[in-house]
């Protein structure tokens, strides 16, 4: 697999050419990536080795009704499996891409969470007023995780920390627009959520250890980037250029690297980037 390098050698790009590619997860051993493969509407899920630079679909077989397959997360527990958002709800799938399970009563849910035990998520209900909850792997929905003076976006569950909860929101007056998005620090029912910092951001995603958050801003004024901040935000570091516009940063499991979508050449459809924290000048000094 030919890597790309864009500026540094902090980033490798890992996918190429006209497909708009995003979402992306990294595998629990860390040598994969499944990510999303085509507009939002009729998208599927793409698994690609970071040892061989093989592509494939992920999915064995697409399940019936069916048409587009996004905002993948996957599980930490023992059975590794994945959670999806499709067009008609939450499905889970094994993580050799088989047995595929609609979840009832999730349509119009996305961005599934998972919890360390693998037996719940997180889940932004979508709609003119988005919310955060908290379904089971059986679809239940066992109770909110935002209250009800905001509208909020894609959730993050703390891996370590499993009460504590990040997601971008602002208060619920008028129309939700994600551009105004800050991110939001809950715990335990959710019933209360305090603001992390004031600037724009979107996107959060704790770290493996729970110490820190990656997620997306436009708050240097000229493009979005991939910033890191501890729960605090007591220090937060930009690990991109906003020229490339990098957006949906996740971690590895192993908490050594970041999956992220960006544009190499600042233009063009997405792309799939690695991104290696410790190799950005000034990282290493401010979170070691």
């Amino acid at each position: 697999m030919q890597a790309e390098t864009f500026g540094s050698d902090s980033i490798r790009w890992i996918t190429t050419g006209d497909t708009i590619d995003y979402w992306p997860v990294f595998s629990p051993d860390g040598k994969s990536v499944l990510f999303t493969r085509g507009p939002d509407d009729a998208a599927t899920l793409m698994l690609i080795s970071l040892v061989t630079g093989e592509m494939r679909p992920f999915l064995k077989e697409t399940p019936p009704g069916v048409t587009t397959q996004t905002r993948p997360d996957w599980s930490h527990a023992k059975d590794h499996r994945v959670a999806f958002a499709a067009n008609n709800g939450i499905w889970l799938v094994d993580d050799d891409g088989t047995k595929p399970v609609l979840l009832p009563n999730t349509g119009g849910m996305i961005y599934p969470s998972w919890y360390p035990d693998g037996k719940a998520m997180a889940v932004m209900s979508g709609g003119p007023k988005p919310a955060t909850l908290k379904i089971g792997i059986d679809g239940q929905t066992l109770g909110p995780l935002s209250p009800p003076g905001l509208y909020t976006g894609m959730p993050s569950v703390n891996q370590a920390k499993p009460d504590l909860l990040l997601y971008p929101g602002q208060p619920a007056e008028g129309v939700y627009d994600q551009n105004n998005n800050q991110l939001w620090l809950t715990e335990n029912s959710g019933m209360t959520a305090s603001k992390v910092e004031v600037a724009q951001a979107r996107a959060p995603w704790w770290s493996p250890d729970g110490k820190r958050a990656a997620f997306e801003s436009t708050r240097s004024g000229d493009g979005m980037a991939v910033y890191v901040a501890r729960p605090d935000a007591s220090i937060v570091f930009r690990l991109t250029d906003p020229t490339i516009e990098g957006q949906h940063p996740k971690w590895s499991h192993d908490g050594k690297r970041i999956v992220f979508v960006g544009f190499p050449s600042g233009t063009g459809p997405g792309k799939i980037g690695l991104l290696f924290p410790d190799k950005v000048p000034g990282y290493s000094c401010v979170f070691d």
